[in-house]
């Protein structure tokens, strides 16, 4: 067990691919999995029926709920809306807004 993520609170949108693995992790670690969406996967420890495209919605979650961290899955849409909800909450996240900008943009990305 890594003791220093004992009693965490990760919050996962999309991602279920890797629910396996996730689950596992957390369970080993103390960690409480939360998740949010129109129709919420109820397999989690926590989950609340809130979009996760909703910027102010999800901004108010996290800080409500005191979630620790947030796992972006592979849904596009989510993860435009998450880079620049997290940015504002100065969270973490695997990318800025404009380098998603960049990726989605094939004249960008090209450049």
């Amino acid at each position: 067990m890594l003791e220093e993520l004992n009693g965490k609170r990760l919050l996962v949108l999309g991602g279920t691919a890797w629910a396996d693995i996730l689950f596992a992790f957390a369970r080993e670690n103390g960690i409480t999995l939360v998740t949010t969406g129109k129709e919420p996967n109820e397999i989690f420890d926590e989950y609340y029926y809130i979009d996760s495209t909703d910027n102010a919605g999800m901004k108010k979650l996290i800080q409500e709920k005191k979630i620790d961290g947030v796992y972006v899955g592979s849904n596009e849409r989510v993860i435009q809306h998450a880079t620049q909800y997290l940015t504002e909450l100065r969270m973490p996240c695997y990318c800025t807004t404009e380098q998603w900008d960049t990726l989605m943009n094939k004249r960008k990305f090209k450049e």
